[in-house]
């Protein structure tokens, strides 16, 4: 390993450098406030109202997204504490709601399931030594791996079988017996169709089409004859 020496006193501070220690002061400073004002002791976000639609579950978690990453910049040894902290009281919260089952999310986007992945992602980088949380990351993606019995992933097309699985259920059929509450606002693939969102996008299934309940699917691809509502 090469070593380095300094030999040259430092006489004077860069400005950058002092403006950057400025702002993780001030970061130290908002994180701590924002636990104070917005979250319960359990670590939970302090909110006691009911969920009035699907999309959500990655909106609870992304308040704290990248205090692991300030952590890993410089932040307190406090702050990777918190983000575990409020990364288990958001996980019962939501498993409360019903978005969330066995610590993971019920069936929804792959887009928005990637967000609300990214503070225990970001955990997981901060502090690989970690075991439950880096045992929480394999089982997680092993939902997604050939040979999951999910069934998420299909090995022969090297596609994810559904715009919305999760770990139960690939066939999306959440989506429209009660864990979903806005079951016509996203795609869902009935059990026996395989469908991707590029797929969904070909037929022509864009936001500026007609308002739900909608059947569209001119076209699929061969082998996928099958109407989806958006």
């Amino acid at each position: 390993m090469t070593r380095l020496r300094a030999s040259e006193p430092l006489r004077e501070l860069p400005r950058w450098a002092v403006l950057e220690r400025t702002l993780f002061d001030l970061l130290e400073e908002g994180w701590r406030e924002f636990e104070r004002r917005f979250c319960e002791l359990d670590g939970r976000l302090r909110y006691g109202g009911r969920m009035h639609g699907r999309d959500g579950v990655d909106d609870f978690y992304e308040p704290f997204f990248n205090w692991p990453a300030l952590y890993r910049l410089g932040g307190s040894d406090e702050l990777l504490a918190a983000a575990k902290h409020h990364w288990e009281g958001v996980t019962l919260q939501l498993t409360e709601f019903g978005f969330v089952a066995d610590e993971y999310e019920v069936g929804y986007d792959w887009f928005h399931q990637a967000e609300s992945l990214g503070l225990l992602l970001g955990i997981c980088a901060a502090d690989p030594a970690d075991a439950v949380f880096r045992d929480r990351a394999r089982r997680f993606a092993g939902y997604y791996l050939p040979g999951s019995p999910t069934g998420n992933y299909d090995a022969a097309t090297r596609t994810i079988v559904a715009p919305t699985p999760d770990r139960r259920d690939p066939a999306g059929v959440s989506a429209r017996t009660g864990t979903d509450t806005q079951p016509s606002s996203r795609a869902w693939s009935p059990t026996g169709c395989r469908c991707t969102m590029s797929t969904a996008s070909e037929a022509g299934m864009t936001s500026a089409s007609p308002g739900p309940p909608q059947r569209w699917v001119p076209r699929c691809r061969p082998g996928w004859g099958v109407e989806t509502p958006w």
